[in-house]
């Protein structure tokens, strides 16, 4: 079986997010199952990938599109990974396309056309971001991270998606923590940056540490570091890929979202090393958070928060309560690798299975 992997966006190194992280994951758990992996995405010509592996990387069919295996598996980068489509289904012929991110709806309708089953894999509820219309096609079906993602589609459309979990490989992420400040990713407003640095100011024996995102403009930093000096106890930290150098030091991953996120896939890595979360009760954060943590609803105002974050640092035996929880959360078997490998195997076997039905029925 040979699995590729779609989206419009570009994809790691040059474009690091949740969407990637669980990309990157289950190509690798994918791979090492014997399943042959790839990936088509967008491509940013004023960023780099990695310049340390000019070795690795060449240019294919005319410089239409760029091949480079540093991540391990073949990544195929398109300006326009729509109208890269054909020729790459000719040249690596996938048995099945899963798309994601970035418009997916764009590239569904691409693959289905030229008889590749297709998955597409909802991470986000940005349901005008589609790039199309929702349809019922034989050869589509769609998945959804987490209840409350499966539950807006499902009520939005009216088909139901498959739930699968985001895979996270916890060997990636697992520390022994020193438990030494309050960690937030991602600071932009529709995270909650504004009630991160509420709390900051509010708790200022508290160390906090906020880690860029790579996608943060050059104005929204600045502000940020100014409002971070200001502060006095956030430290600002720039984006890795190694989260595992964050998580070392972190006591609660604060993830105070103001929209529905689809899951939360910094609390599941944080969760790996029994690193507790405090974060909104909105989307698929509190499947994700489950109970190794404290939900408060974003709107509840800054002094709701204030009492679950004194409850977790100040309270040593409710600290090591949530933080045994989180790791037990972490261990659940619809969360382990395997389990998450059978039910996306299992998917492909029966859309292959459905469209080689179909093709003998018309040959018939």
């Amino acid at each position: 079986m040979k699995v590729l992997f779609a989206t419009n966006s570009a994809y790691l190194p040059q474009h690091v997010g949740g969407s990637e992280s669980s990309t990157h994951d289950l190509c690798l758990t994918l791979r090492d199952c014997g399943v042959e992996v790839g990936v088509l995405s967008g491509l940013l010509p004023w960023r780099p990938i990695e310049a340390k592996y000019p070795a690795q990387m060449s240019l294919r069919w005319g410089g239409c599109i760029l091949r480079d295996d540093t991540q391990g598996y073949p990544v195929f980068r398109a300006r326009e990974p729509a109208l890269a489509v054909p020729e790459l289904v000719r040249d690596q012929r996938p048995t099945i396309a899963v798309i994601q991110a970035g418009r997916p709806l764009t590239l569904a309708g691409r693959f289905t056309a030229l008889g590749v089953p297709t998955i597409v894999y909802l991470r986000d509820a940005f349901f005008d971001k589609l790039g199309g219309a929702v349809r019922d096609h034989p050869d589509v079906r769609y998945a959804a991270t987490s209840r409350d993602l499966t539950r807006r589609f499902a009520e939005a459309f009216g088909i139901v998606p498959v739930r699968i979990p985001p895979l996270v490989r916890p060997e990636r992420y697992r520390v022994e923590s020193l438990r030494k400040n309050v960690t937030f990713v991602c600071p932009f407003p529709m995270k909650g940056v504004e009630i991160a640095l509420q709390l900051a100011r509010r708790r200022p024996a508290i160390p906090f540490v906020f880690v860029e995102s790579w996608q943060l403009h050059p104005v929204q930093r600045l502000l940020l570091r100014w409002r971070a000096r200001s502060a006095g106890n956030i430290t600002l930290r720039s984006p890795t890929l190694d989260m595992r150098s964050v998580y070392r030091d972190t006591k609660i991953i604060l993830v105070p979202s103001l929209c529905f996120e689809a899951w939360g896939r910094v609390v599941s890595e944080a969760q790996a090393s029994g690193i507790p979360a405090l974060a909104s009760n909105r989307g698929g954060l509190p499947e994700s958070v489950g109970e190794g943590g404290i939900l408060v609803d974003p709107d509840a105002g800054i002094e709701a928060w204030q009492s679950a974050l004194s409850r977790m640092w100040d309270d040593p035996a409710e600290y090591e309560r949530l933080a045994a929880r989180g790791r037990q959360h972490a261990l659940r078997s619809e969360f382990q690798l395997s389990t998450i490998m059978s039910q996306l195997l299992a998917l492909f076997s029966e859309m292959v299975a459905r469209r080689e039905g179909r093709r003998g029925v018309c040959g018939g």
